[in-house]
Order: structure tokens, then sequence, then C-alpha cells
């Protein structure tokens, strides 16, 4: 957030190390392209959806449970 960029830690690569465990893992480069794949991923009812971040990351979710309800 407030911190210099480390070029060694990124999202991608988070996601990358992820998805040696969890094959369907992606990361975003911004809310508008992690919001588009989640609604048109086919996730039904008893998928897990997990967003992680700073700042104002949560409204990723939030976004999705309003369109779901």
């Amino acid at each position: 957030a407030r911190e210099e960029a480390d070029p060694s830690i990124s999202s991608a690569k988070l996601a990358a190390a992820l998805a040696e465990h969890v094959p369907d893992t992606a990361a975003f480069v911004d809310f508008a392209e992690a919001d588009a794949y989640v609604r048109t991923a086919g996730y039904g009812m008893f998928d897990v959806v997990v967003t992680m971040g700073a700042g104002e990351a949560y409204k990723v979710g939030s976004a999705l449970l309003e369109a779901s309800s």
C-alpha cells in the first residue's frame, strides 16, 4: 500500500504458488477484471471464492454477493 514496491512479491506469484495445490487459481490487476472473471466462471452454490488484498479489495466480494441475492 504505502511501502515501496517489491518486485519479488506479486499477486501473480502468489496465485502461481497456490495453483500448484488449487488449479483454479487466478490473480487480477484490477477489480473490474476480477469481477468479470468470477461472474462468468460458472461457479455454483458450493464453490468458494476468496478475495484478498489491501484497501478496497473487499468490494469485489461485496459486489458479487449483492449480484447473487
